[in-house]
């Protein structure tokens, strides 16, 4: 891995270089061509979007070859969950899904790295944004699970979508595993490594009748709470 990441760093770095010219040359034409219709503008926003599908597999290959070191703190879960919301508010929008929230009452603060948290339940949420092209619910619940000596905190992120067919849902989580025709195929792959960095899992299931759900466990330890509160 660290070879990994010394290669996916020299890597983007070089192609960054590059396609920031490529970008800027093609902004320039679009606005040149800006006329609705115009033929040209067609041709150098299919260029401008091709090149940000090179930035994000350049910026996901790089997450994934050399993960930085986690920046914890206690935080809300409600919080995390309405800023990653917030993040893809747009796409929610643009696909007319309707949102829905179960999280118990009084759910402890979590030991975790929030930004990076955000974009894990980001990524999820987007995968299931995509996977209701014509609408529909989409439900995120958060519960605090007591029933052991070492509680956590169960975040379910579910769909009324496609699904995923039963003979690969074991291989969503491998880096470069993609169903889409576009795509890096390290989106879950990120997800995965962000969930076990903070000692938690992540597992996939049907959500019969139509949809996926995704389901995240993270620790929390109740006494290392009070410890940091005193």
């Amino acid at each position: 891995m660290t070879v990994l990441g010394r290669m996916a760093s020299m890597i983007a770095h070089d192609l960054r270089n590059a396609l920031s010219t490529i970008k800027m040359n093609l902004q320039i034409l679009n606005r040149k061509h800006s006329n609705p219709g115009d033929p040209e503008q067609e041709h150098t926003q299919i260029g401008l979007d091709q090149v940000r599908y090179m930035e994000q597999f350049l910026s996901d290959m790089l997450s994934y070859a050399r993960p930085e070191k986690l920046q914890s703190d206690w935080h809300q879960l409600d919080t995390i969950i309405e800023d990653a919301l917030t993040a893809v508010s747009h796409i929610v929008e643009k696909y007319a899904i309707e949102v829905v929230c179960n999280l118990d009452k009084g759910l402890p603060r979590i030991y975790c790295d929030r930004f990076k948290v955000i974009a894990a339940l980001r990524n999820l949420i987007e995968n299931a944004i995509h996977a209701m092209s014509d609408g529909g619910v989409m439900t995120i619940s958060g519960q605090l699970q007591e029933q052991s000596a070492n509680p956590w905190i169960t975040i379910e992120v579910s769909d009324a979508g496609c699904g995923i067919e039963e003979d690969v849902i074991g291989d969503v989580m491998e880096p470069f595993f993609t169903t889409r025709t576009k795509g890096t195929g390290l989106g879950l792959a990120i997800v995965n490594r962000i969930i076990i960095d903070h000692n938690g899992s992540i597992r996939v299931k049907d959500n019969s009748p139509k949809g996926t759900v995704f389901v995240i466990d993270l620790p929390y330890t109740p006494l290392a709470l009070e410890t940091e509160r005193a």
